[in-house]
């Protein structure tokens, strides 16, 4: 991943999505919103030794890939790794692994796309 970023390399549109509890009868589960989500531009990056693996989930083949976005660092970005970004571009989401800063002006997240969601 490069290290050095400048305003024109946020080509992307993320949608970080917080993730709401619905209400039923047996069970509360997990719903991602787009009331209230959080837009930033951002860079997109796939890494390079991406590992692409499949797992069972539900008896149901899962793929998944490793992919990083990069956002300028901000106060109103406040993001927590139990969200969901969601590139607008492809339309695909991805879980949020991790979230860390690069040279106090980035916010690098860290995440892990799975088909399945």
């Amino acid at each position: 991943m490069k290290t050095k970023f400048q305003a024109g390399d946020l080509s992307r549109v993320v949608h970080f999505l917080r993730p709401k509890r619905t209400k039923n009868n047996h069970s509360g589960e997990m719903e991602w919103t787009e009331t209230g989500c959080i837009k930033a531009w951002a860079y997109k990056e796939d890494t390079i030794n991406r590992q692409i693996k499949e797992d069972m989930v539900a008896e149901q083949i899962v793929a998944s890939g490793q992919t990083v976005f990069v956002t300028r660092w901000t106060t109103t970005i406040e993001v927590l790794e139990t969200w969901l970004a969601s590139d607008k571009f492809s339309g695909t989401r991805y879980t949020i692994e991790g979230i860390t800063e690069l040279n106090k002006q980035w916010r690098v997240f860290h995440c892990m796309r799975k088909d399945n969601l």
